[in-house]
């Protein structure tokens, strides 16, 4: 079975998706094969998410155009790096 990774969860921080990926060995030869979801069941289950049960850590999306820029401005969209709605004015002074 093909198990769903860290990179599948693209919502949760990089910890909580390193954490999903480095129980993979225990679900490959545990019980709880038959969902593609057990990873992120067991990390849940086991509280081991940066907040325990949940992530609280997540990454912020952009006000402009819900993506990834204020996690890669070197890929960010021009209204975020313009910001001439001034969304961002407290954040990046």
């Amino acid at each position: 079975m093909d198990f769903l990774t860290g990179k599948d969860y693209p919502h949760l921080c990089q910890e909580c998706q390193n954490t999903i990926d480095s129980v993979m060995p225990l679900i490959e030869e545990g019980p709880d094969t038959d969902d593609n979801e057990a990873p992120i069941m067991l990390v849940y289950d086991h509280g081991m998410f940066c907040g325990g049960h949940e992530c609280v850590n997540k990454p912020k999306k952009c006000l402009y155009c819900n993506g990834n820029c204020p996690n890669d401005e070197d890929h960010a969209c021009d209204g975020y790096l313009g910001d001439i709605d001034n969304l961002y004015k407290d954040e990046k002074e």
